[in-house]
């Protein structure tokens, strides 16, 4: 940990120079920007990450002591950070990885951030990017927006940054929306986009919130890489006071709505795996 500190220390040195955008500057062939700041300044912990947290060290070394290579890890981890409910923003507000740890479960934010937290904890760089998409995203779960801002955690695997945010919604959660999503006709909404990946290898990027190559996919704004979110939305409300807040008190106001619409189509994609399993008994029922 003392090595995550030293790291930590220059990287904010450095990150005075480069959050947003200056550090960005060569195109990604889905329209995302990619960085030149080296990967090992993305080791460092934050109040918000908790690295020198026992119970997220643990953790993290429950999912990867069996595993041998740095890609099984990744995706050991990102299959139980995928696995914790996910519920929306405003009853929370910035959430640290223990948090999201002691309840099983967090706004996209905050799963991102134990994301996060479990890959360095096991010495794998990562970070978050944050963009600006179509607010029709959460058409279903909240009133539509403009635009909205999302998280994406990049991992360094292989030489290079690869991309996810598959891991904000839970398998239920997943199932139902998709399914809801497609018998309302829309191209995005209940926090999807029809076109995106349903599944994520640790080897290509994989966006389930958007579709870049397909019409009204891409990003409407790239924010640039951060540690955490807290970081992040220190620096939107440094740069623009009236957009933060203006988010933040969005949040609060549709929470309980959003609670409710994600507990319901969660508890569809219960229902619907359950008919699944069923209708899979009875084929082998019928071959025997």
């Amino acid at each position: 940990m003392a090595a995550l500190r030293l790291r930590c220390a220059c990287n904010n040195q450095i990150r005075m120079h480069t959050t947003h955008h200056p550090d960005l500057v060569t195109p990604s062939a889905l329209g995302l920007l990619q960085s030149e700041m080296p990967a090992d300044r993305w080791m460092c912990d934050t109040p918000c990450l908790n690295l020198d947290d026992e119970k997220v060290q643990l953790r993290a070394q429950t999912l990867t002591q069996f595993v041998d290579s740095t890609r099984a890890k990744v995706l050991a981890i990102f299959a139980f950070v995928q696995s914790l409910h996910y519920f929306p923003p405003g009853y929370h507000g910035v959430m640290t990885a223990r948090q999201v740890l002691d309840r099983r479960g967090g706004h996209a934010y905050g799963k991102s951030t134990l994301f996060v937290a479990l890959l360095r904890a096991s010495d794998i760089p990562a970070r978050m990017r944050f963009v600006q998409v179509q607010g029709k995203v959460l058409r279903g779960l909240a009133p539509v927006a403009p635009a909205v801002d999302h998280a994406i955690v990049e991992v360094w695997l292989r030489g290079r940054w690869v991309r996810t945010d598959l891991h904000v919604y839970d398998g239920a959660y997943l199932l139902g929306a998709t399914y809801k999503l497609r018998e309302a006709g829309w191209r995005s909404g209940y926090g999807l986009h029809v076109k995106g990946a349903k599944s994520w290898n640790g080897i290509s990027d994989a966006f389930i919130s958007f579709a870049p190559d397909q019409q009204g996919g891409t990003p409407l704004e790239d924010w640039g890489v951060y540690n955490d979110p807290d970081e992040f939305r220190r620096q939107q409300f440094k740069e623009n006071f009236a957009y933060d807040a203006i988010q933040g008190v969005r949040r609060l106001f549709y929470a309980p709505a959003m609670h409710r619409s994600i507990q319901k189509t969660r508890e569809l994609g219960r229902e619907l795996r359950e008919q699944r399993r069923a209708l899979k008994r009875h084929s082998s029922t019928d071959t025997v």
